[in-house]
């Protein structure tokens, strides 16, 4: 009776503890205050009811462990528990096994704890050749997980192996907790030495039946690439991954979109596989227009990069007027990454077409509600007004960014009296303004500013 009573209490006690730690993880700021809860004594109790005999008790004290180890509890308090989690890895209840694997990655990827697992490490290497595949993907997760800190021994690269072969197994679960294993081993950067040979396992299983193994397979592609430098990236891989993303734009799941939008716009920003990426505008293109508020955020962002990385020629049609309609989304996100993906396009490419694409746009968004997109709006206008030959155009042009010097944020007058001092700076009166710079009653910035559209006539 006693020890039925003491069981009970050891199940509240581990459930009131789970949740501690689930809210100490979610909100971090109390993290120091809450650690010191918990003794040495108690975690060691903890991990004595990992062998209890009801499967609830063993479960929930492996539940509060994880969370510990999750919150950032110490390292000495931790040590009692590391070698009941490791004996946890052979419990008959899968479930058990994959939480107590959990935990002992993660303390595998801190740096305060990653030493306690160390005298366990033969004892898990061990465990890759079990015959069940489950207990080899939980040993792989955790000498993954601890391996991105030892510069990749064969221990780890088994650990790898075993983690890309489960990917097509037949069994979802099976899928899912390797897919999952893999994205805890790129958070903490461990796919960065041996990515090329990951690439075509993780391609092909974007292409899952599960809707959530292919999520998770772009995400680790996506996080995998983060991680990456560009010399890692070869061009054949970079436009693997550029044509496996795009195949996932017009996915039916969410998720699975914008991760796989999310994988594009690191291959943007590190500058590889353009030539893909603009092969992607369509689908890119799409989404920007009629996805959700995230896909839009994405796409406009990846446009961004794209429009950056024109190698000198202008942004193709399409693309401009993505931009321009993007300028009038709801979303403020939306609009500014629009406006200054404009920035780029007319900077890098001024000519008169993509002057006159952009010029509406830009002038409804020197009226945004949003300071910073004014801003990006007058400073594309500068660009624009560069390329725009036209004397007419040039000054309804500058009556557009004439008003914004009356505007309440200083940064967007600043960047007006800028983009009005490009088209007024080499005239006559400039000049005479330069020679006598009192001569009109105030400094030649300011005169030129306030009369620029005159002195464009």
């Amino acid at each position: 009776m006693r020890r039925e009573g003491s069981r009970r209490f050891a199940l509240r006690l581990a459930v009131a503890c789970s949740l501690t730690a689930a809210f100490v993880g979610r909100w971090g700021d109390c993290r120091n205050r809450v650690a010191g809860w918990f003794t040495p004594a108690e975690v060691r109790q903890f991990a004595r009811h990992l062998t209890d005999e009801d499967a609830h008790v063993r479960g929930r004290a492996a539940s509060a462990l994880r969370a510990l180890v999750s919150a950032g509890v110490p390292a000495p308090v931790l040590q009692q528990a590391v070698a009941g989690l490791v004996t946890a890895l052979d419990d008959p209840v899968p479930e058990i096994r994959r939480t107590a694997a959990a935990a002992l990655a993660c303390l595998g990827q801190r740096e305060l704890t990653r030493a306690l697992l160390d005298p366990h490490l033969p004892e898990i290497v061990h465990r890759l050749g079990h015959p069940e595949i489950a207990r080899r993907l939980g040993a792989a997760r955790i000498l993954a997980a601890r391996g991105a800190q030892i510069a990749g021994g064969p221990a780890v690269r088994r650990s790898l192996a075993v983690l890309l072969e489960a990917l097509p197994h037949p069994t979802v679960v099976v899928r899912r907790e390797a897919a999952e294993s893999l994205m805890a081993v790129a958070l903490c950067g461990g796919l960065r030495a041996d990515f090329p040979s990951c690439v075509p396992p993780l391609v092909r299983a974007s292409r899952d039946k599960e809707a959530q193994v292919r999520a998770l397979s772009m995400e680790v592609l996506q996080c995998a690439l983060s991680a990456s430098s560009t010399e890692d990236l070869d061009p054949v891989t970079a436009g693997r991954l550029a044509r496996a993303a795009t195949a996932r734009l017009p996915d039916p799941a969410a998720g699975v979109r914008e991760e796989a939008l999310r994988a594009l716009w690191s291959l943007a920003q590190a500058a590889v596989a353009e030539a893909d990426l603009q092969r992607a505008t369509p689908e890119v293109a799409a989404l920007a227009r009629n996805g959700t508020v995230e896909q839009r955020q994405l796409a406009a962002g990846l446009l961004m990069s794209v429009c950056t990385n024109t190698n000198g020629g202008p942004a193709p049609r399409p693309i401009l007027e993505v931009l321009a309609d993007a300028v009038t989304d709801t979303d403020p996100t939306v609009r500014l990454r629009a406006t200054y993906a404009m920035v780029q396009t007319a900077r890098r490419a001024p000519c008169p077409a993509t002057a006159r694409t952009l010029e509406p746009a830009l002038v409804r968004a020197t009226t945004d509600a949003d300071s910073r997109v004014r801003y990006g709006a007058v400073w594309a206008l500068t660009h624009v007004a560069d390329a725009e030959p036209s004397a007419p155009k040039l000054r309804g042009l500058l009556a557009s960014v004439e008003a914004c010097l009356a505007d309440e944020e200083p940064g967007v007058r600043a960047r007006a009296v800028g983009t009005i001092l490009a088209k007024v700076r080499n005239t006559p009166k400039w000049k005479f303004a330069e020679l006598h710079p009192w001569a009109c009653g105030e400094h030649p910035t300011h005169c030129c500013a306030r009369r620029g559209v005159e002195l464009v006539q």
